[in-house]
């Protein structure tokens, strides 16, 4: 029975013997590895630790960037797409607007001229005008012969530039005028494209100065401002007069002439 329990000793001791030159051994090798496969081994943790790192921060920069680009790039394609339809709108209508507001035009040029039968643009006048106002000159004929001139006019008035058409006569006195699409203010302003103001202008003498009076008119050359709306009187009477200073110069050139 004792030798048996020596026995068993002696294999637990060289079991405990073998486990500690195991353990020896591995803090031998452990002890002996060189610093430079140490040093190697924590810059590789260190750098699957940062390429982690930076994995996710891009994650999030990414996922940050499209948040803030997606409502950007629809308005983009909305506003791309809006103004690719206007653009295709006004390449098909633009002949058709640009007819319409020559035949009005031409219509105010024979409100204001009744007796042409025809116009034809003239050039080379711009010399002559020292007021800058008026825009365009138009010959006004009836069967071949000059019967006077018609102006296109742009004065500044209240609310923006006010389009005047001018017909001057051969005879030396304004045969008509019209006022076009304004934005002076509606009920004051507005009035000077009314037949009540516009019609003072009929039969005036070019030769002379158009005055404007704030009471009912007494001389040939006044015209009584509409009131409440002195800008805006003012405006028209500058174009009728800066048409009717060229229209005095134009009739002392042309005065007979024929087409």
């Amino acid at each position: 029975m004792s030798e048996e329990r020596n026995e068993f000793i002696n294999v637990e001791m060289q079991e405990d013997i073998r486990e500690e030159i195991n353990e020896g051994t591995q803090e031998e090798i452990q002890d002996e590895m060189p610093e430079e496969n140490a040093e190697a081994a924590a810059d590789e943790t260190g750098t699957r630790t940062a390429r982690r790192g930076f994995n996710i921060l891009d994650r999030l920069m990414n996922e940050e960037v499209r948040r803030l680009i997606d409502p950007a790039l629809r308005l983009f394609i909305i506003c791309f797409a809006t103004a690719l339809c206007l653009a295709v709108v006004n390449l098909i209508t633009k002949d058709t607007i640009a007819l319409r507001v020559e035949q009005a035009a031409e219509e105010q040029r024979l409100q204001v001229m009744s007796a042409a039968d025809s116009f034809e643009k003239l050039e080379g006048w711009e010399d002559q005008d020292g007021t800058g106002l008026v825009k365009e000159v138009y010959v006004a004929y009836s069967g071949g012969r000059l019967v006077g001139y018609v102006f296109s006019a742009v004065s500044s008035g209240y609310g923006g530039d006010i389009p005047v058409t001018v017909g001057v006569g051969k005879d030396g006195t304004i045969t008509g005028v019209r006022v076009g699409d304004n934005e002076e203010t509606p009920g004051l302003g507005s009035k000077v494209a009314g037949e009540k103001f516009i019609s003072q202008y009929e039969g005036k003498a070019i030769s002379g100065e158009l005055r404007i009076v704030s009471g009912p008119a007494s001389a040939e050359d006044e015209i009584q401002a509409i009131s409440g709306a002195t800008r805006s009187t003012k405006a028209v009477n500058s174009a009728v007069q800066a048409s009717a200073d060229l229209g005095a110069k134009l009739l002392q050139q042309n005065g007979g002439g024929n087409k």
